[in-house]
């Protein structure tokens, strides 16, 4: 599957980036960052999602510290979907089981240096793992191609069944191996909402991803 990734800095950018793909996705992957987690900052206001208009499904990538500290102002939100990182809190467990509690989805996210292993605790608890092929923060960086392939590879050899999302560096090239390395899921952001037309970058992504 193939999910539109955005990274805005207003929330009117949220809107024009969701309706140039919306009709050809399902699934819209919204990017929010705090500059404490990552180097730079992105939107990160929930209560404006409320006012997003659109039949697509929304998936939260919380690229931030704590994120424990605003769970419920994201389950509020509407969002469909909350992924969180490993390496933001130590209260994965409970935030994990808030998210199902209220019937939000909820994933988690390794960082590229982090280990396979990470995931074991919570896979049978979650929507599916995603690895970060950059580190946390800015689109368009390239993605570090061996170690991600490889963890793919370890993630896949343990949880066979587990829906292993990619994000970061997604490109036709890239996802090509990251399918093979036992990808499922791939969030592109800069080789759809770069090119000249988003919607051909699609069309053409989704003869790889599927």
């Amino acid at each position: 599957m193939l999910i539109p990734a955005i990274n805005a800095q207003t929330f009117e950018e949220i809107c024009e980036k969701v309706r140039k793909v919306e009709k050809e996705t399902e699934w819209i992957h919204i990017d929010v960052t705090d500059g404490v987690f990552t180097p730079n900052t992105l939107w990160n206001t929930p209560k404006e999602l409320q006012n997003l208009k659109t039949n697509v499904k929304i998936e939260v990538h919380l690229m931030i510290q704590h994120p424990e500290n605003v769970v419920d102002q994201w389950i509020e939100s509407g969002a469909h979907r909350l992924i969180i990182h490993v390496e933001s809190t130590e209260q994965t467990r409970e935030i994990i089981q808030k998210c199902r509690q209220a019937g939000v989805e909820i994933a988690i996210a390794l960082n590229p240096e982090t280990p396979a292993e990470a995931a074991d605790a919570y896979a049978h608890e979650i929507a599916f793992v995603q690895t970060l092929g950059v580190p946390p923060g800015k689109s368009g960086q390239k993605m570090d191609k061996l170690l991600i392939y490889e963890k793919i590879r370890a993630l896949r050899r343990t949880f066979p069944d587990l829906p292993i999302e990619i994000d970061g560096g997604v490109t036709l090239e890239t996802a090509q191996k990251a399918k093979e390395a036992g990808a499922t899921i791939f969030a592109a952001a800069s080789a759809i909402f770069g090119a000249e037309d988003p919607i051909q970058a699609m069309v053409q992504l989704k003869k790889v991803c599927g």
